[in-house]
């Protein structure tokens, strides 16, 4: 008679017991990986909108506005307290006052000499429960001008702009697991983007 190899009964129990092991050590490590992963990408996403709107500001000499958009057409209202994974866009804000008044039907609005507002980008509300929550300064809108620094609405009057407080110029990007793993984005008077482990006046990031 063949003899037939094959697991006995105690050898599949080690088996099983040795791959639930495994998997209960991989499982929760790949998880993180990829919640860590998320987060990384959409701060870097976030940078480098800012990056671009100020490059093009400088390069075209004009105002560019940042603003969260939870419709990718319009900014929300000033004061309307949408975070910003609801989504944002970028255009070039010729008649500077914030909104975005485009050609219509068949008007390019970014061709050269063109006098209507041009939109460069429009960022969709992050898939996901992360949440990017602005600080005070940036709550609804960052605006670059023509020498690239970055400037604040007036809250006293919409439609000026003021120099901007640097300890309010920061956003907060968080996961379900807190503070702990949060990542922020803060904005210079420069214009310039740089991320941080801190609010920029040294205390700890919270999330909402």
């Amino acid at each position: 008679m063949n003899r037939q190899s094959g697991f006995n009964i105690f050898e599949l129990m080690i088996a099983v017991a040795v791959l639930g092991v495994l998997l209960g050590v991989g499982v929760p490590g790949m998880q993180a990986y990829i919640y860590n992963g998320r987060l990384v990408t959409q701060i870097n996403s976030l940078s480098t909108v800012f990056a671009h709107a100020r490059s093009a500001a400088i390069k075209l000499n004009q105002r560019v506005v940042v603003c969260v958009s939870s419709d990718g057409k319009q900014c929300d209202n000033v004061g309307s307290g949408t975070l910003w994974n609801k989504g944002w866009l970028v255009f070039v804000d010729r008649n500077k006052n914030s909104t975005v008044d485009a050609g219509g039907g068949g008007v390019d609005d970014c061709a050269v000499g063109s006098t209507t507002d041009c939109v460069m980008s429009v960022e969709p509300e992050f898939v996901g429960a992360n949440t990017l929550t602005p600080a005070s300064g940036v709550k609804d809108f960052v605006i670059y001008t023509g020498d690239g620094s970055a400037k604040c609405l007036d809250p006293g009057k919409v439609g000026n702009l003021i120099a901007c407080v640097n300890s309010t110029n920061y956003f907060t990007l968080c996961d379900f697991r807190g503070a702990a793993f949060a990542k922020a984005l803060a904005i210079s008077n420069t214009g310039r983007v740089s991320t941080i482990d801190k609010r920029p006046d040294g205390t700890a990031l919270a999330c909402p």
